[in-house]
C-alpha cells in the first residue's frame, strides 16, 4: 500500500494529477452492482422518488 501510494503521490507531483487510480477490485464493483439492481427491481415501481433519490444521492440512500 506504501508502495503504491508513493507511486500515486509521485505522479501527481511530477504531472499535477493522477490517473487511474483504483477505488475497488472489479469484483467489489460488481457486487455493489448486483446490489443497485437489486434494489432499482425491488424499488423503482413502488416509489416514485426512487430515480431522483437513488440517481441524485444514491450514496445517501444505498446501504452498501
Amino acid at each position: 500500500v506504501v508502495d503504491e501510494l508513493t507511486v500515486i503521490a509521485s505522479s501527481y507531483h511530477r504531472n499535477g494529477y493522477s490517473f487511474p487510480v483504483d477505488a475497488m477490485s472489479p469484483e467489489q464493483a460488481l457486487a455493489y452492482r448486483r446490489q443497485f439492481e437489486a434494489a432499482e427491481r425491488e424499488y423503482k415501481d413502488k416509489d416514485p422518488d426512487f430515480d431522483a433519490l437513488v440517481f441524485g444521492h444514491a450514496n445517501m440512500v444505498m446501504p452498501f
